[in-house]
């Protein structure tokens, strides 16, 4: 129970913060990091569009979804890393690095085992 209230408390100050960032300046680092996720993520793509063009639709599934989570992690550590940046605040937040190894390693299986199925 102490580590939800800690979590819940973490997130109050990460929105105290988020609020007093004007909306055009979040908006322009949202877009930011969206351009630099989809810059990382986008020879994976191809690579799984390539297979997808040599394989079944399922491997391309699969890809994709992997490449999705991988991506959001990407524009939310990076969105965070600017926030701390600029307001020079010692917000500790979830790790979002260890979570997103933690994500791609649990999405992967559960959806190798769905398209294997299908």
């Amino acid at each position: 129970m102490k580590l939800f209230s800690t979590l819940v408390d973490q997130y109050k100050k990460y929105n105290e913060v988020l609020e007093a960032i004007p909306k055009a300046q979040r908006l322009k680092s949202w877009l930011n990091a969206s351009l630099l996720s989809f810059i990382i993520c986008l020879p994976f793509l191809l690579l799984i569009v390539n297979l997808f063009i040599y394989l079944k639709l399922y491997y391309f599934l699969i890809g994709l979804l992997n490449i999705v989570v991988i991506g959001f992690i990407f524009l939310l550590n990076y969105f965070q890393q600017y926030l701390l940046a600029l307001k020079f605040l010692m917000i500790v937040i979830v790790k979002t690095i260890l979570y997103s190894l933690i994500a791609s390693s649990i999405i992967w299986p559960i959806a190798y085992i769905i398209g294997g199925l299908l």
